[in-house]
């Protein structure tokens, strides 16, 4: 999340002290908003949100950068082809699969393809951004994926 970021939300005041030391988890200087910046929940990780309200998307989006992560957003449509969906899955770190509004088509290709690159799948059954947060509390204690094979590796992962 940009600096500029932080002014659009009301009450949000970036202390001084905030610009200069960076987290020392993510090395963001400012972005994690955890409640003790010690600890940034999601520690940069790459999270894909898969299905949910359209609307809701840039609180997604937020909610995952507030706890020191980035977010990429895909509705579940996969009418004209999952080639998208399966390359979101493959370049994520953690795939939240938000069952209320969502295909059987998606959560076919995302489940495959989870299991094919060894990312931790994580259903939800809301599409509120506050079950999305605490979710990813919950989830944030699991151990990170090693690191992802080499592009020369068919496209796969």
């Amino acid at each position: 999340m940009s600096r500029s970021a932080h002014r659009k939300q009301p009450g949000h005041l970036m202390s001084l002290e905030a610009m200069e030391n960076p987290c020392p988890r993510c090395g963001r200087s400012c972005p994690c908003q955890c409640p003790v910046r010690e600890s940034c929940p999601l520690q940069g990780r790459q999270v894909a949100v898969i299905g949910g309200l359209d609307r809701l998307e840039k609180n997604y989006t937020e909610v995952i950068e507030q706890m020191g992560g980035s977010c990429m957003c895909h509705t579940g449509k996969v009418r004209s082809g999952a080639r998208r969906l399966r390359q979101m899955v493959s370049k994520s770190d953690l795939v939240v699969f938000l069952t209320p509004i969502n295909s059987h088509a998606a959560l076919n290709v995302v489940k495959k393809q989870c299991k094919l690159c060894s990312t931790p799948f994580c259903p939800l059954n809301c599409t509120s951004p506050a079950a999305l947060e605490s979710h990813l509390k919950k989830l944030s204690q699991a151990p990170r994926r090693a690191a992802r094979p080499s592009a020369g590796s068919g496209g796969r992962c």
